[in-house]
C-alpha cells in the first residue's frame, strides 16, 4: 500500500515510501511489465520510473482494464469488465466489497497481458471463496453474523467497513476492534479517528503487543481517543470482557466483525459460542479462553450468477 498507514517507524514520509516503489519499479527486467492501480494517484504518478510497459487498471475512469460495478449484495460483486473501450464479459465473485473486485480485476490484468483469456480468468475467481481472515464467516447465531478479517490499520479498516456497508446496507454493524502493535499504534493512533465511519457500535480492547514490548504512554486509549472525537466508542481492554460487550449489544440481523492482526479471532468464535448459549445451545467455557484451534468455517458463499459474456 501507498497510504502510509503502516511501518511509519521506517518510512519517515510518504515520499520515502514512493521513492522506495520508484526504485523497485526502475529494476523491473527487460522482457518483464508493469501493473499499476490508476485509481491511486501516487502509483499513477510512478508509470513513468518503469523501464518496461506499463499496464493500468482500475475501477475508476482511465485505466486500460475497468471493471464497473453491477450488483453489490451481501458476499457477491458483479461487475462489467473492459479493455479500454472493448467489452470482455461480466466478471461475478463471491466475495464482498470493491477492494475484492479492484484486487480480482488486477488479476484479470495480468492474465489478459499473459494471454489468458478473460472467459479463463473471470471463471477461476468466480470460484474462489477467499482465505482464512479476510472477512471469513465464523458462524451466524439467530440472523447475527460474525465475521472476522486481519484488517489492522486505518485504511483497511475503512474499506472492510466501507464494503460491510456497501454489501449489507440493512444491517447494523458491530465491531471489535483489536490494536496490533505498540509501535503501529503510535505511529497511527490519530489516522484511525474516521476509520469507523461505517459502523455503528465501536468496541476497542487493548493492543496485541506481537513481539513489542510496551512503549511509556502508549495503550489503545490513544486510538479510543481519536474515535471518540468523531463517534461513540467503548474500551474494554480484556478480551473476555470486551466480547461479553459485543454478545450483550448483539440483535438479530446484526453484521458483527472482529478486526485485527492479532489473536481477535478467537474473540469472533468466543462470540458465536456466547450468541448460542444465549439462544438455548450449549453452555460455552469461558470467554477469555476461546479454543486456541481454528477449526474450518464456511466462507460466504452465495451462487455467483454467470461469469463472463452476459
Amino acid at each position: 500500500s501507498l497510504d502510509l498507514t503502516d511501518h511509519a517507524d521506517f518510512y519517515a514520509t510518504p515520499g520515502h515510501l514512493a521513492e522506495t516503489f520508484r526504485r523497485f519499479l526502475g529494476a523491473v527486467r527487460p522482457g518483464g511489465f508493469v501493473l499499476l492501480c490508476a485509481d491511486h494517484p501516487t502509483v499513477r504518478g510512478l508509470a513513468d520510473a518503469a523501464p518496461v510497459p506499463v499496464l493500468t487498471y482500475g475501477l475508476g475512469e482511465g485505466a486500460d482494464v475497468t471493471a464497473e460495478v453491477q450488483d453489490l449484495q451481501g458476499a457477491r460483486v458483479r461487475a462489467v469488465v473492459r479493455r479500454g473501450r472493448r467489452r470482455l464479459g461480466v466478471l461475478a465473485l463471491r466475495l464482498p466489497g470493491r477492494h475484492n473486485l479492484s484486487n480480482a480485476l488486477a488479476a484479470v490484468a495480468v492474465g489478459l497481458q499473459l494471454d489468458v483469456p478473460f472467459a479463463v480468468a473471470a471463471r477461476a475467481l468466480g470460484a474462489f471463496a477467499g482465505v482464512a481472515r479476510r472477512f471469513e464467516a465464523r458462524g451466524e447465531v439467530a440472523g447475527t453474523l460474525v465475521v472476522d478479517d486481519y484488517a489492522h490499520n486505518p485504511v483497511k479498516v475503512a474499506t472492510v467497513l466501507r464494503a460491510a456497508r456497501e454489501s449489507w446496507p440493512q444491517r447494523r454493524i458491530l465491531v471489535l476492534f483489536q490494536p496490533h502493535r505498540y509501535s503501529r499504534t503510535l505511529t497511527t493512533h490519530a489516522q484511525f479517528a474516521q476509520a469507523f465511519a461505517d459502523a455503528d457500535e465501536v468496541v476497542v480492547t487493548e493492543i496485541y503487543p506481537a513481539d513489542e514490548a510496551p512503549l511509556p504512554g502508549v495503550t489503545a486509549r490513544l486510538i479510543v481517543d481519536a474515535i471518540r472525537a468523531h463517534r461513540p466508542v467503548e474500551y474494554h481492554p480484556a478480551v473476555a470482557d470486551a466480547v461479553e460487550r459485543v454478545v450483550a449489544l448483539a440483535r438479530p440481523g446484526d453484521l458483527v466483525l472482529t478486526l485485527g492482526a492479532g489473536d481477535i479471532w478467537q474473540a469472533a468464535d468466543a462470540i458465536v459460542a456466547r450468541l448460542r448459549a444465549r439462544e438455548g445451545g450449549p453452555t460455552p467455557g469461558p470467554a477469555a479462553a476461546p479454543s486456541a484451534a481454528r477449526p474450518g468455517h464456511p466462507t460466504l458463499s452465495p451462487e455467483p450468477g454467470p461469469v463472463a459474456g452476459a
